[in-house]
């Protein structure tokens, strides 16, 4: 698989290509960050609620508890309240807070009454990013990067009073303290795993098990009907809300009786202790509920859903587009291909998972719409990752995983707008995906174009240099050692590398990965290859940055004759060469020869991307520069 070089930004503000000539589009016309879970009212009413209401929710004594915590000093409107929520996985943290925002929008009794809350995956800095980002934009903000959108995010919630801000799955304090808006009014909620929150927010809420009447209340609620086993079942179960969950799934699915599904579980159990194999930090009657499951699907003979289901443990709990397996078939195993081909088998395979609890949809993102994006819980991730390593075939299920995600993520710095919509649905999943290949150690060549195209929206999307600049390393370490240092990918690499540390001003070394990747191309696709003349334009944009202006006219000259017989005198690209050389020109007295390469430039960004395009429009302002300076 070919993968794509980009573009070097030229001197206004073009941001270029990658191999296929696309022209990147900012965010003044093109906005990657938007929430479609968001809704934003007449009246200016926001809610982003990204889950259904759970309507067994139990636990009232927990809610009643945060409720008060969140009210004890008066309105939203007074103070500023900062809540944490923190508990072992599967404690039932992040419905709890979802519970309590479903209650402030039907406006229950005693709840405060937010005009606004708006929901954040916290699980990473990625997902906070683009969630903050995703605020500004539905409130109607427009920006050129991420960051700057969180400071309008920021600046709004400090502006404002009557909100709730609700960051779900926080790792630890310290990946959220840069976050958490500096706001005398409005709330915010966290849940979390981690206990340590002194000093980041005014009162915790530590979760713990469900107590028996609990437990009896949920297995009531969810199975509609009562039973004398039910105090045995919570009590073997421990009480925990998920294992229960779990169990009572199985059940309703299976027709079975609590009695005999408490035969089936101690059995299961009794064989999980001898093999002393407990899943790391959580307790065993999940691990057992969890794969009494799995064992179901195995005696129902539903091989389709237990490759799907295994396939879902190595990707983002919160956001597993059913399109992502849909639409690319043809790198999933052969058993779930055939039912991927098929709409009526593929159904049924997300059906299976879904009235076992294993997945769980999330909230339909708009009215109408066909696609629905699931979730899976992280405990029954890791123990389904443990099963499989348990298997021996944790390695061949992740590396289908890692191939279906560099074929998925596709994300070019240009015009097809499509691949900055999906980049950004699916961004969450690719950045799972690399943390697990390198927690096993995987160096391939679909890691690294994965890394390759993530540090390339990393930092075209998200304006995050460090994590592209680290990801794009992690690519050319990966090539030494399986294409090697003398093949076109390899030259990609290096290339996309040198464009963020030319963002970054490390002039010299992305100066001499430039020079490094022309040298691979001569050698291996030649001279008279679009590929090359993106190099030479990247490589005289960093000659022109540093004063060398003699050479950079050269190679702006170079790469507009490659352009002439390969991507002809009309495409956006050649106009981007004809600007630089424009930019050269004007920047050594050459005023005559720059203005028609400008007015050049511009027609064809006219005729090619339309007058509202900001490359046109932004050659339009330096020609009424000129015009205005003589």
């Amino acid at each position: 698989m070919t993968d794509d070089a980009r573009k070097t930004p030229v001197s206004m503000p073009i941001t270029g290509n990658k191999a296929g000539r696309d022209i990147n589009v900012t965010g003044n016309t093109f906005n990657i960050y938007a929430d479609p879970n968001a809704a934003l009212t007449s009246s200016g009413v926001l809610w982003n609620l990204p889950f259904i209401r759970n309507k067994n929710f139990t636990g009232e004594a927990a809610i009643d508890t945060l409720q008060q915590m969140l009210v004890q000093h008066g309105s939203v409107a007074v103070t500023h309240q900062r809540q944490v929520v923190h508990g072992l996985g599967g404690i039932g943290k992040t419905q709890l807070a979802l519970e309590y925002c479903y209650r402030c929008e039907d406006k229950t009794e005693g709840y405060p009454t937010y005009q606004h809350v708006w929901w954040i995956d916290a699980e990473t800095d990625t997902s906070i990013t683009a969630g903050l980002a995703a605020l500004a934009v539905a409130l109607d903000y427009k920006a050129e990067d991420a960051q700057e959108l969180i400071q309008m995010a920021q600046a709004w919630l400090s502006q404002h009073d009557d909100w709730l801000l609700v960051f779900d799955n926080v790792e630890n304090r310290e990946s959220i303290e840069g976050f958490l808006p500096k706001s005398k009014h409005g709330h915010v909620l966290i849940t979390s795993r981690a206990s340590n929150w002194h000093g980041v927010v005014n009162a915790d809420l530590p979760m713990q098990v469900w107590d028996e009447e609990e437990a009896l209340a949920f297995l009531r609620k969810r199975l509609k009907r009562d039973d004398a086993d039910y105090a045995e079942l919570a009590e073997e179960l421990g009480y925990l809300p998920l294992s229960l969950a779990h169990a009572a799934s199985y059940m309703d699915s299976n027709g079975c009786s609590v009695a005999e599904y408490l035969q089936l579980y101690c059995d299961y159990r009794a064989d999980l202790n001898e093999e002393n194999n407990p899943l790391h930090g959580y307790d065993k009657s999940v691990q057992a509920a969890v794969l009494l499951s799995v064992d179901l699907l195995h005696k129902q003979d539903k091989q389709p859903a237990l490759a799907l289901l295994y396939m879902c443990a190595f990707l983002a709990p919160n956001g597993i587009p059913e399109t992502l397996f849909g639409n690319h078939v043809e790198v999933l195993p052969e058993v779930l291909q055939k039912a991927m081909q098929s709409p009526i088998k593929a159904q049924r395979c997300w059906k299976d998972l879904l009235n076992l609890s294993l997945l769980n949809v999330q909230k339909a993102e708009t009215e109408g719409q066909s696609s629905r994006t699931f979730t899976m819980h992280r405990v029954v991730q890791g123990v389904l990752q443990d099963d499989l390593e348990a298997q021996g075939t944790k390695q061949a299920t992740f590396a289908r995983c890692l191939q279906l995600l560099r074929k998925a993520f596709v994300f070019a710095s240009g015009s097809n707008m499509a691949t900055w919509q999906t980049a950004h649905e699916l961004a969450e999943n690719a950045n799972v995906v690399v943390t697990t290949a390198n927690d096993l150690q995987i160096m391939t060549e679909d890691l690294s174009g994965l890394c390759d195209r993530l540090g390339s929206y990393y930092q075209l999307a998200l304006g995050e240099y460090n994590s592209a600049e680290a990801l794009l390393r992690q690519a050319i370490e990966i090539d030494k050692t399986t294409i090697g240092e003398n093949h076109p990918n390899y030259a990609i690499r290096l290339n996309n590398l040198a464009l963020v540390l030319q963002a970054t001003g490390q002039y010299k070394e992305a100066e001499r990965l430039f020079r490094q990747a022309i040298e691979i191309d001569k050698t291996t696709i030649g001279e008279n290859h679009p590929e090359y003349a993106i190099y030479l334009d990247n490589l005289a944009n960093v000659l022109e940055a540093t004063g060398q202006y003699d050479e950079a006219e050269r190679l702006f000259r170079q790469a507009i004759e490659i352009g002439k017989t390969t991507i002809g005198e009309n495409h956006p690209s050649y106009a981007i060469s004809l600007n630089g050389l424009a930019n050269v020109l004007r920047a050594t007295g050459q005023y005559d020869e720059a203005e028609r390469l400008f007015r050049q430039a511009h027609t064809i960004f006219l005729q090619s991307l339309g007058e509202n395009h900001p490359h046109t429009q932004q050659l339009a302002d330096t020609l009424t520069r000129l015009k205005s300076q003589g």
